[in-house]
């Protein structure tokens, strides 16, 4: 609008030329400080907040109509994007690394907080609230987005990587109620803190 208004007697191209003049360097330099910040991070949860806000100032800028920022929102939306699916295979790597390594010699490792042996325990591994809390997050910051983003491939593999680790940490030692009980306890679990967070947004907790 300033621009507009400063320079009225020149054409629309020109005001158009004039401000990405002005405001090339400055996008310039926003698009090297988020490559800066988040090519080494692994904060899914941070990357994806970016994302939405990202999203948000994109929408903003369509309905004011202030079309000079529309590369810099797509530059940093291409840096978003990718940056988060590398951190989700990341996450799905660990998992999967995790499962490989189920063995009785990786048990003590896997053992709970609590310091209990897994042959003995059907409580949560601890693993199982780290996921939950993680599957909540992206959850609540998608629950408006459609399935055509990367998120919902993303989240897929990352739950069937979990469910594989389960199943596997369930058959070590013990009888078969004892695995019912292990996994029941676990996907529990997740579905509580799904559904606790839910209610406390709603306003139905205190």
């Amino acid at each position: 609008s300033f621009m507009t208004e400063m320079f009225s007697t020149l054409g629309f191209q020109q005001i158009s030329r004039k401000a990405v003049e002005i405001f090339e360097p400055v996008f310039t330099l926003g698009q090297a400080l988020t490559k800066h910040l988040i090519e080494q991070t692994t904060d899914a949860l941070g990357v994806l907040i970016c994302v939405r806000l990202n999203q948000q100032a994109a929408f903003e800028l369509q309905r004011r109509k202030v079309p000079v920022a529309d590369s810099y929102v797509n530059g940093t939306n291409m840096q978003l994007w990718p940056r988060f699916q590398v951190i989700m295979d990341t996450q799905c790597e660990s998992l999967k690394r995790v499962a490989a390594n189920t063995g009785r010699s990786a048990v003590s490792a896997l053992s709970l907080a609590g310091g209990d042996d897994l042959n003995k325990s059907s409580a949560p591994h601890f693993l199982t609230q780290r996921f939950g809390q993680l599957l909540h997050g992206i959850l609540v910051l998608s629950s408006e987005a459609g399935d055509d983003e990367p998120v919902s491939n993303s989240l897929g593999r990352l739950t069937t990587e979990f469910d594989n680790l389960l199943t596997k940490l369930s058959r070590i030692g013990g009888d078969a109620k004892r695995r019912e009980r292990f996994l029941y306890n676990n996907y529990s679990l997740v579905l509580a803190i799904i559904s606790v967070s839910r209610l406390i947004r709603r306003g139905y907790w205190c």
